[in-house]
């Protein structure tokens, strides 16, 4: 089975990418020592579809993913050693996300800038 892709760890001594068994879509995220070759498998639940969902430059050894091993239509948010391959406590729930639409309204081609609460009511407009 070819590899769809692959991101490379922050320790630079390993190579994490994502992978399912046969076309069954339940993808499993895997790490590669690039020092022995060694590949481990970081979330080996069967049944379950796993997202490689944040990796960090200030946490090199730790990773967010996106596992639905609880409840196939929903994915939970776990933080992940990446060296050990244990995952922490439970962080949150995604849902499935649904996909944008490809076309532009008119007036609306602009990138969207994140809203605040203002402190009388209301949202204020804040830029990044």
């Amino acid at each position: 089975m070819p590899i769809r892709d692959y991101v490379w760890a922050y320790t630079g001594r390993h190579l994490l990418y994502v992978q399912d068994a046969g076309g069954d879509e339940n993808f499993h995220i895997f790490r590669v020592d690039l020092g022995d070759g060694k590949t481990t498998d970081l979330t080996p639940f069967a049944g379950a579809r796993a997202e490689l969902v944040k990796r960090s430059p200030t946490q090199p050894s730790t990773i967010m993913v996106a596992i639905n091993d609880r409840d196939p239509k929903v994915h939970d948010l776990y933080k992940l050693d990446r060296r050990r391959g244990l995952r922490g406590e439970r962080q949150g729930a995604v849902r499935a996300r649904q996909p944008r639409p490809r076309h532009r309204r008119a007036g609306l081609d602009r990138p969207r800038q994140p809203e605040a609460d203002r402190a009388g009511g209301g949202r204020a407009r804040r830029r990044w």
